[in-house]
């Protein structure tokens, strides 16, 4: 899943998506649910094969969300979101990034 933009995971309330908790560019505030949507398909299909791997890229890309990658942020939101419920009795979702 490639990263367009950074959650910073300012509030951790699941049962909403707000931009507040993204860096977003004034451009992105519409695409919003398009971001958490790729996220959410990333985690769907690779719940559907156990050998499958799911990788979310993208660097460092903005300055005021400090140093946190648009990947590993995606990881993050899947994580705190417990990976939608998806991979629950499959053994959990393992991260593994470089900085």
């Amino acid at each position: 899943v490639a990263g367009h933009s950074v959650f910073t995971g300012r509030d951790q309330d699941v049962s909403r998506v707000d931009a507040i908790d993204w860096s977003l560019e004034d451009f992105q505030k519409t695409q919003l649910d398009a971001f958490v949507g790729q996220i959410h398909e990333g985690v769907r299909l690779a719940a559907l094969d156990p050998a499958s791997m799911l990788i979310f890229s993208g660097g460092v890309t903005r300055r005021h969300a400090g140093p946190r990658s648009e990947g590993f942020s995606y990881w993050q939101y899947a994580d705190s979101h417990d990976w939608f419920g998806l991979l629950k009795g499959k053994g959990g979702a393992r991260g593994s990034w470089s900085g």
